[in-house]
């Protein structure tokens, strides 16, 4: 639990204090997601603004459930920066399912058979999941378990 609320803390001091010392994320918006990028990943932003859709419409046909959400990723360039987030040297990027959240390390994006496409379709299946188990049926924890089990294959 306390590694969680870490990294919730740590990801607001990104996205809000540090703005406020002159570093900043643009940001690209739609009534679906927003994505959050450093200057220079702009072309992986404007990759990810084109392949969200897509994605969600895929993910909610193959389980036959509404991804009913405005999602927010974050691209985040700086590897070092990332794994203090991450707090694992092997995650590449991870889910925040409670803020439908996803952050992605980008600087790994180019390593065989990572690739962005691959990579927010699985962090999508964590937040899938997570409105699943919030359904009616799967109010057991075993059913989460089950469920995350499955998204982490």
């Amino acid at each position: 639990m306390k590694i969680k609320i870490f990294s919730f803390h740590l990801i607001l001091f990104v996205l809000f204090v540090k703005p406020l010392c002159g570093v900043t994320f643009n940001v690209l918006k739609d009534k679906d997601f927003e994505v959050f990028y450093d200057q220079p990943l702009k072309y992986a932003a404007v990759e990810v603004a084109d392949m969200y859709p897509g994605t969600k419409a895929d993910l909610e046909r193959i389980f036959g459930w509404k991804l009913d959400l405005k999602a927010s990723i974050i691209l985040v360039k700086d590897r070092d920066k990332f794994q203090r987030m991450a707090e694992s040297p092997l995650t590449v990027a991870f889910a925040v399912p409670a803020r439908n959240l996803i952050v992605v390390d980008h600087s790994k994006m180019n390593i065989n058979p990572l690739n962005l496409g691959n990579i927010l379709k699985h962090e999508l299946c964590h937040l899938l999941v997570h409105i699943i188990s919030e359904g009616l049926f799967c109010r057991d924890g075993w059913m989460k378990g089950l469920l995350n089990g499955r998204a982490t294959a």
